[in-house]
């Protein structure tokens, strides 16, 4: 009998002749982060449009015990958005911008619609890439409400909370440490990004237009899920500017082709923007009135030449041990 394939968190303990857990994988828990407000339940006041909305944080403590976390703290690995509202998902409208303070670090080339990048306990929004969250830094969160009427939010950051200081023997310690490690060193390079339009979009009636996207110089964007929310059907068709690349041979609509981040459009293939290159988006109104529409491709940075891009993809099991 192969031992190992009994269960991926169980080992065999040649010295006592048992079955035990495997510590470096019960010091990692499934974890959700409020942000850091007076109301412990993490529920904010979003105001109305015409009252600018307050600024919100989540904030990640440090953590040891006796110096054993290797200096690591307890860091956060984000994988997926949630938010709930007082009235309901789908009739959440609310622009969100995302940006990590301790690096200067931002998530969206502009604020993007809450519904193409949070889901929901059924349907969580997705990063393409996890994003480890450490000790001591924080992430901000700006609203801009598009409706006049206010509302109460829960947004959550959910993951896996890493705790290396709280293994029991040094060599689980140590397992958990340069787990982490490995995780920093890649989000120096790779990390979740989601990418709009650099102008919003509101089409009159019948109306044609079209709108830059850009990812910016400073490294590749990989694309892999598409999302859009609008207030009417509309087609679209997506052209990378330099190459005269298509993403499609036509125009395709909206409903047909385009999730929200839920369930969003998953691309058949990763698709690369090197650094420096745009996108063009063309809309077409389908709905015969105002159209506002916010479309977000999801996706993730590459800090890397793009010959070793490759490389800094990489798959990412290997180091998480969380992943079935």
């Amino acid at each position: 009998m192969d031992r190992r394939a009994i269960d991926k968190y169980i080992r065999f303990d040649k010295a006592s002749g048992k079955f035990l857990p495997d510590e470096s994988r019960r010091y990692i828990l499934p974890f959700h982060a409020f942000f850091d407000l007076s109301d412990v339940a993490g529920v904010y006041a979003l105001p109305g449009s015409a009252t600018p909305a307050q600024l919100v944080c989540w904030k990640q403590p440090y953590s040891s015990i006796n110096g054993m976390d290797a200096n690591l703290g307890t860091p956060l690995q984000i994988k997926s958005l949630l938010i709930s509202d007082s009235t309901n998902y789908d009739t959440a409208d609310y622009l969100v911008e995302l940006n990590e303070l301790g690096e200067s670090r931002k998530f969206m080339n502009k604020p993007v619609h809450v519904r193409t990048i949070f889901g929901t306990a059924k349907y969580p929004g997705t990063l393409c890439e996890p994003y480890m969250f450490s000790s001591q830094h924080q992430i901000q969160m700006q609203f801009t409400n598009l409706s006049v009427t206010g509302r109460s939010v829960r947004p959550y950051l959910s993951g896996a909370q890493y705790y290396p200081w709280a293994a029991q023997s040094a060599k689980s310690r140590d397992a958990l440490a340069s787990v982490i490690k490995r995780w920093n060193m890649r989000r120096g390079q790779v990390w979740p990004f989601w990418l709009t339009t650099e102008e919003p979009i509101s089409l009159a009636a019948n109306a044609e237009a079209n709108f830059e996207m850009l990812p910016g110089q400073d490294a590749q964007f990989i694309a892999r899920f598409m999302t859009a929310v609008s207030t009417g059907n509309f087609e679209y068709s997506l052209l990378e500017v330099k190459t005269q690349q298509s993403l499609t041979n036509g125009r395709a609509t909206f409903t047909n082709t385009l999730g929200d981040a839920r369930l969003p459009k998953r691309l058949s293939k990763d698709y690369v923007v090197p650094a420096g290159y745009r996108l063009r988006l063309t809309v077409k109104d389908l709905s015969g009135a105002t159209n506002n529409i916010y479309f977000t491709i999801a996706g993730k940075k590459v800090y890397a030449p793009l010959n070793d891009s490759a490389e800094a993809g990489c798959d990412t099991r290997a180091l998480d041990l969380t992943q079935e």
